[in-house]
């Protein structure tokens, strides 16, 4: 009667975490302790059935759960005739001697099926060392819980499902990126947000006469192959990509302003131009895009629609223009067919250059001959233009490892190395510090970095200069 009692006060509990566990691991942690207390120590484990075979998820020893990667039950286990007879079964494994008496322990496993519309779709089984074997009460209280285990499990399947579900009716079929309707929502929530917002909106030049040219199947296999590239050039896992439509993308980029947003648009236009994919119908004789461009602040009249308007209305200037670049708030970025692989890492320069080719020579030379170079004179005389154009004429030496960091809205010395480790993506930990991170990062790293307005803080890039100049061999400062 006591046992009864007992198994009842197990079930009641056991049927109570059913109802307030939605996970799986947590529900199986907590039934193993309970049947731990109730039973006598013992192991847990749950496996489940693929075909004939059962691969082991989960496994409960001295109170931890371990969540394993799908091992296969060996075919000697008992776990596979209870996977074909649907039927409890108890085995006694192995024997031990109990260390403070004179009576023998076995080894013993109790098995029972996990059955979900008539099919074992898993085996549950506890494991434990005792003189007698587990009771035939013991056995119904296991049943039991694998009933619970199994709504468990089907619950969890079912969500699974629908997570698939959604997962497919959010990403476009071809490419394999976020659809137009995972757009929607994604720009609807960001707009909403207390942070800085922009928006890219790309359209692959003359894809209709690419897809007349070359038949529908190329087509596809440049949307697909732009999609990838356009990915690997958002930086940052709150980055977003996705297809608009036909041959049009859209980029949402949280925490951007505006020229962070053209300098992550002028790095997908010309890593696409790389890529150097031909294309006879369009007058560069590869395939380009062009890129419309629009920021907004943190502002609670902020509307989606609004941003998406503005950008539309950029990719049309930049598309009127001329094609192959970007365009932004009515400034045009990039020149027709560049060859400079690096301007997608510098702000876009708004005039053009011209009399000052010796100044640009005489500094390459001096970055040739020392690893820190410093352009000084009063403010206006061009100096970021000067530098823009030296980090230009240096594509041939630095190739893409070119970075600009502009300073001026750094407030104190002290954040500089948190600044540059900003622009360039370097992970920051708290204990490690900015500086010390950046330093490792770039010990073996080439690159050519431009410091930006960093009058006021001397004394901090004056540090950064020095261990990089002390650490980092192939790091050049202008």
């Amino acid at each position: 009667m006591k046992d009864i009692e007992r198994y009842r006060d197990v079930s009641m509990t056991a049927a109570r975490w059913l109802a307030e566990t939605d996970s799986l691991e947590e529900l199986f942690t907590r039934y193993c302790t309970l049947l731990s207390t109730t039973l006598g120590e013992a192991a847990g484990f749950l496996a489940f059935a693929h075909a004939d075979r059962l691969r082991l998820e989960y496994c409960f020893e001295g109170g931890i759960t371990r969540r394993l990667d799908g091992p296969e039950v060996p075919p000697s286990s008992a776990a596979l005739e209870v996977l074909v007879s649907k039927k409890a079964r108890v085995v006694r494994a192995s024997e031990r001697r109990l260390i403070d008496t004179t009576h023998q322990a076995h080894l013993y496993s109790a098995y029972v099926p996990l059955i979900i519309s008539n099919r074992v779709e898993g085996i549950f089984w506890m494991t434990r060392v005792s003189p007698s074997a587990f009771s035939e009460g013991d056995v119904e209280l296991l049943e039991t819980i694998a009933g619970f285990l199994s709504a468990a499990v089907r619950s969890h399947q079912a969500a699974l499902a629908t997570s698939r579900l959604e997962q497919l009716a959010a990403t476009d079929s071809l490419t394999g990126v976020p659809n137009r309707r995972a757009f929607d929502h994604r720009l609807q929530t960001e707009c909403v947000s207390s942070v800085y917002l922009s928006l890219l909106m790309i359209d692959i030049d003359h894809f209709k006469i690419y897809n007349d040219s070359y038949g529908h199947l190329a087509g596809d296999n440049c949307l697909k192959q732009i999609a990838q590239r356009a990915v690997k050039c958002l930086g940052r896992s709150t980055d977003f990509l996705a297809r608009y439509g036909g041959e049009e993308f859209v980029a949402v980029l949280p925490r951007t302003d505006l020229e962070g947003a053209i300098r992550v648009a002028e790095n997908i236009r010309a890593a696409i131009y790389e890529m150097a994919l031909p294309h006879a119908g369009n007058s560069d004789g590869v395939v380009t895009i062009s890129v419309g461009v629009a920021s907004a602040p943190p502002d609670e009249s902020r509307r989606a629609t609004d941003l998406v308007e503005r950008a539309d209305r950029a990719l049309y200037d930049a598309k009127s223009s001329g094609r192959n670049r970007v365009c932004a708030e009515n400034l045009i970025a990039g020149e027709r067919s560049p060859r400079v692989r690096v301007a997608s890492h510098l702000p876009v320069p708004t005039s053009r250059f011209f009399g000052r080719e010796q100044e640009v020579a005489d500094i390459r030379r001096l970055i040739d001959s020392y690893r820190t170079v410093t352009i000084v004179g009063t403010g206006g005389i061009g100096k970021t233009r000067l530098a823009l154009q030296t980090a230009l004429e240096c594509a041939d030496r630095f190739g893409e490892d070119i970075r600009f960091v502009d300073l001026a809205s750094t407030a104190s010395g002290d954040r500089v190395a948190e600044r540059v480790a900003a622009e360039l993506g370097v992970p920051v930990i708290p204990e490690a510090g900015p500086l010390e991170q950046l330093v490792e990062t770039l010990e073996q790293r080439r690159l050519l970095l431009i410091l930006d307005n960093c009058e006021h803080l001397i004394s901090g890039c004056a540090e950064l200069a020095e261990r990089l100049s002390r650490n980092c061999a192939q790091v050049h400062l202008l």
